[in-house]
Formats: C-alpha cells, structure tokens, sequence
C-alpha cells in the first residue's frame, strides 16, 4: 500500500510479517520482497539510496524493541542483497521500535500491524 507524506518522498508500508518477539521474515512474505527486489534492480531506481525501516509493537521495553526494529529492517536488507543485484551501500536500515504504531497496540491484530518494515526512497 502506498502511504503519501507531507513531503511527497514515496514510501511503500511493506506487509513484512513478523512473528512476536522475532526477526525472521515468515513465509508469506517472500512474494512480497522478491517484487520489492525486482523494483529496486531497475534502472530508475537501482542507483537511488533507500531507507528501510523496522518497526515493532508495544510488548517489550523501549530499549528492546529498538533493538528488535533494527534487526527486522536487517533481515530484509540481507534478503534483498542475497538474492538481488543490489548494493547493500545504497540500503539504510533504522530502527523506530514501538514509536510509529500504524495503529493502537490494543489487540493482537493491530500490534501484528505494527510489526512491520517500511521502504522508502532517500532524496
């Protein structure tokens, strides 16, 4: 899905799923990340630097999922450089933890909601 923001920089809010408390790229998702690694092999945007972000729900202290967040945008790196021509120097990886829930970590389908990586790219 396409998220527009204040400054016109597109993004993508990718459905990388999670399991709770785990960094490992579940299945379902693979079909996913390899469209996103054929669209980053192109020429458009093959040289372009590219922000991926990792995000975690509320379970867990601040420090923790800060940690969590960095390590889920870490699993997508290694997966589009290990099967994709694409230079891990033009992927940035962040951390947001539990900061940036897409919405309220009340349920348990809402906090797998939040537990995601986004894609954006870097002007």
């Amino acid at each position: 899905m396409v998220v527009s923001s204040n400054d016109n920089t597109p993004r993508v809010n990718l459905k990388i799923e999670f399991n709770f408390d785990s960094y490992t790229i579940r299945p379902e998702s693979y079909s996913l990340l390899r469209e996103l690694g054929n669209a980053l092999e192109t020429e458009n945007i093959s040289r372009r630097n590219i922000a991926i972000k990792g995000h975690t729900d509320s379970d867990g202290t601040e420090q923790y999922n800060l940690g969590l967040s960095l390590n889920r945008a870490l699993a997508v790196k290694q997966y589009l450089t290990a099967n994709f021509n694409i230079s891990p120097v033009n992927l940035r990886i962040l951390g947001y933890g539990e900061a940036m829930p897409l919405v309220s970590n009340t349920t348990a389908a809402n906090k797998q909601i939040n537990r995601r990586v986004e894609v954006r790219l870097e002007k």
